[in-house]
């Protein structure tokens, strides 16, 4: 399975069709997209994506313009529910797909994404195991740096 993960920087913007002509080559399976945004960038990669083979989407209901993450997949996924604080909720999204879940987690910059990694950090480890993240259970998620 040939899966991708990408940061398009604000939502594309005017590189989606760079983007798109980037990504075709690498016949991808799976793409999940970082600061994904809906409306007409957004609308513009999922057609993209879709004519590239990678017609299944999920992404978080976002307000226009927010940053969000997208998973595009060949194959059929199903969207898998992970509570989250209303304001973080279009920050994260999990799937399965071909029998292996998936999330794709933006995290929003500076202080502004402590609370997605305090829910995570106080997240049950069956969760967290399911969607891929392991943590130690004496040390819990760190942030470094300011970036």
């Amino acid at each position: 399975m040939r899966l991708l993960t990408l940061n398009i920087r604000q939502g594309g913007g005017t590189r989606i069709g760079r983007l798109l002509e980037w990504l075709a080559p690498i016949e991808l399976d799976i793409a999940v997209l970082t600061e994904f945004r809906r409306g007409n960038s957004g609308d513009q990669m999922a057609r993209g994506l879709g004519s590239q083979g990678l017609r299944h989407l999920a992404s978080p209901e976002s307000p226009r313009g927010a940053n969000s993450v997208l998973i595009a997949s060949r194959f059929p996924l199903q969207e898998r529910m992970i509570e989250t604080s209303p304001s973080d909720s279009h920050r994260l999204v999990s799937v399965e797909v071909e029998g292996v879940e998936l999330a794709g987690v933006y995290f929003a910059q500076k202080n502004e994404k402590k609370p997605l990694y305090q829910a995570l950090d106080t997240a049950s480890d069956e969760l967290l195991k399911r969607i891929g993240i392991s943590k130690a259970h004496s040390a819990p998620l760190t942030m470094s740096g300011t970036g």
